[in-house]
């Protein structure tokens, strides 16, 4: 499963730059693996990609927040989306696939 790897991935990240640990900096996390998975050339500052990142996770939230509030605008794959991550809650919990973490800072990885 490649959300389980992506998990292992942060956790690494997270022991190993204990600043980013802290919501503050939550965005260097965020902008390395960006760099890193798209191979994000020196070009673009991390400043950009830091507020490319946050206004895309805040639009989201207001997106979620709005079809939460509104039944009618939600997407035919709405509940669908509801299910797999309820699914992808009970496997971690589980620890399918990884060595089992605090389910606290699980949680934090799929709050939305």
């Amino acid at each position: 499963m490649q959300k389980i790897n992506k998990l292992k991935e942060i956790k690494i990240y997270l022991e190993n730059y204990v600043k980013s640990r802290e919501s503050k900096n939550r965005h260097k996390v965020l902008v390395a693996r960006a760099r890193r998975k798209y191979n994000i050339d020196n070009n673009f500052s991390d400043l950009l990609i830091k507020n490319i990142i946050i206004d895309a996770l805040s639009d989201n939230r207001l997106i979620n927040r709005v079809q939460q509030d509104n039944p009618k605008l939600r997407g035919s794959d709405y509940k669908n989306k509801t299910n797999q991550i309820l699914q992808e809650q009970k496997q971690i919990d589980l620890g399918y696939g990884f060595e089992k973490m605090e389910r606290s800072k699980l949680k934090t990885l799929y709050e939305k």
